[in-house]
């Protein structure tokens, strides 16, 4: 069976607005204000120390480090730069953890609200599995890329999965690895079409951002971090419906029975409650 895209739109766009998602939107909002904090605090930090460098290095040369080359940084507080880059590797697993919960939010048949189980089950390994599997996924991305625009997107569509095998089915980055790839083979191209779609839609939605920071910095971010929880929440709500549907196609040759896809800690699909 093909993968139905229309279906995974649909339902994915459903979930985004339905109570559970829009949670995970404020959830996300909250989030990407805090990340913009501890991002501008070490962009300021960074940028301070890179001038302070460079005048005591070029005392006779005129500085390209000077008030008009900074990047405005309206959420910049005062930290020092060791409690930043802490917070920024800290903002990483937080945002993996965000992830988890959200995929498995809306692999459930739940739609008002997130179980507590979804943010407590193994959430520690599928954050650290997350964090690892995203990062060979990418690596693997880009090396097609850098040899082929086609190896890279081949690579990319056939590791689309990698986070739900993780968050729902609790499995470790190399099985994700694996099985999201056996998953995609067969619906490469749907998901391709699937993800460029998505795209546009971000796109899109994205460019009142663009327009509102030629006005004012500090409005164009806030609208940014708005509009960015949003089609982010809404990207995974769509992946993880595309995933639904070829997960329960591969459960059914399987012969497995085809309830609520949360999963126990063993990894066996469980019937939700």
């Amino acid at each position: 069976m093909a993968l139905e895209i229309d279906t995974a739109l649909r339902e994915g766009f459903e979930r985004t607005f339905a109570r559970a998602g829009l949670i995970l939107i404020a959830v996300f909002v909250l989030f990407g204000f805090a990340n913009a904090v501890i991002s501008q605090s070490l962009s300021a930090q960074v940028f301070t120390l890179l001038e302070q460098s460079f005048d005591q290095s070029f005392q006779q040369e005129p500085n390209p480090f000077g008030p008009e080359a900074q990047t405005p940084t309206p959420f910049a507080v005062p930290l020092p730069l060791s409690v930043l880059a802490l917070l920024s590797l800290a903002s990483v697993l937080v945002a993996e953890a965000i992830h988890v919960v959200s995929i498995r939010a809306f692999a459930s048949d739940q739609t008002d609200a997130i179980r507590r189980d979804l943010a407590t089950r193994r959430i520690g390994l599928a954050t650290i599995n997350g964090v690892v599997g995203g990062i060979i996924a990418g690596t693997l991305t880009l090396l097609g890329l850098l040899f082929l625009v086609v190896p890279g997107i081949y690579v990319a569509i056939s590791l689309f999965f990698v986070r739900q095998e993780i968050a729902v089915a609790d499995k470790n980055f190399i099985d994700a690895l694996a099985d999201s790839w056996s998953l995609t083979d067969g619906n490469r191209w749907e998901l391709l079409g699937l993800a460029v779609i998505v795209i546009v839609i971000n796109l899109v939605a994205s460019s009142p951002g663009t327009l509102i920071g030629y006005l004012d910095r500090t409005l164009a971010t806030a609208v940014s971090i708005l509009v960015s929880a949003v089609t982010t929440v809404f990207g995974i709500a769509v992946a993880t419906r595309a995933y639904d549907q070829l997960r329960r196609e591969r459960d059914a040759k399987l012969g497995l029975d085809d309830g609520d896809t949360d999963t126990g800690s063993d990894g066996n699909w469980n019937t939700g409650t």
